[in-house]
């Protein structure tokens, strides 16, 4: 590795930087020896941690290395995968950043990018995918050490937000959805013993719940606060009884409790009255 002064027929001095990389020699020239002299010391930075190779590399196009990463990579994606990609890259990458040197393509550049696509009036999920797919392409670029970095996952992509809103029916829009469907047979009629069933959004629905049947205990919004200071009882979440096995077991086991103690009851009453 050398830098040395040369002269052109012209008169003009240019600088030379000369080294060797897997038995070859190689060389670049610059106008300035300052410049030389920067690229001399890359070089033996290079060499020293086992980058030599990078030096030269980065100078094909994307176009060009486009067709060598298709020949590896295409055969494992779906046929319809193909369509996507041939289709983005002719349409968005090809015209625009198809004929850069690799080493040229830096994370401010593909920002600029993204950026004249939108003034192109491309959506943003196909931006999104385009860069998607130069990022993969790049990548393989970097396992195969054509550029020492992959400059498009340093970008940050266009977001993923959902812009349509979702305007679910009413309660009374599907009540007539559902009795339409009914008056034309497209759906089966309700059983004879659930002839009025209740919506599932209906409010009545919580009352299969524990704690909202008849003859239960009242609500926490019902039940008076306690004005003596001490804290509230704690509130134990409802179970509907048909989705919780246990609740079953534990229902039984309280009915069997209070039918021992109703009977112990009445059995010391009894013996109070014959004394």
């Amino acid at each position: 590795m050398s830098v040395r002064a040369i002269s052109r027929k012209s008169g003009r001095v240019m600088w030379e930087v000369r080294w060797r990389d897997s038995g070859r020699n190689r060389s670049r020239v610059f106008d300035r020896k300052r410049d030389a002299e920067n690229f001399d010391l890359e070089v033996r930075r290079r060499a020293q941690i086992g980058e030599l190779d990078l030096v030269q590399a980065g100078r094909e196009t994307p176009a060009e290395f486009a067709q060598e990463w298709w020949g590896h990579h295409a055969v494992t994606l779906e046929e319809k995968t193909q369509l996507v990609y041939a289709d983005l890259w002719d349409r968005h990458v090809l015209p625009r950043i198809g004929q850069l040197p690799l080493r040229r393509i830096t994370p401010e550049l593909v920002e600029k990018y993204m950026s004249e696509l939108r003034a192109a009036g491309v959506p943003d999920p196909t931006i999104r995918k385009t860069l998607a797919l130069i990022q993969t392409v790049l990548q393989r670029a970097v396992v195969w050490r054509r550029i020492s970095s992959n400059p498009v996952a340093a970008v940050k992509k266009p977001s993923q937000s959902r812009r349509v809103a979702i305007s679910p029916p009413s309660p009374a829009r599907v009540e007539a959805m559902r009795a339409d469907l009914l008056a034309r047979s497209r759906i089966a009629p309700p059983p004879s013993s659930a002839s009025s069933p209740t919506p599932a959004y209906a409010p009545g629905r919580r009352s299969r719940c524990v704690g909202a049947t008849s003859g239960s205990a009242p609500s926490s919004s019902s039940a008076p606060s306690p004005s003596d200071g001490s804290k509230r009882p704690r509130r134990v979440a409802s179970v509907p009884f048909e989705s919780s096995r246990h609740s079953r077991r534990t229902s039984r086991a309280c009915a069997a409790s209070l039918a021992t103690r109703s009977r112990s009851s009445s059995c010391s009453h009894e013996g109070t009255a014959r004394r």
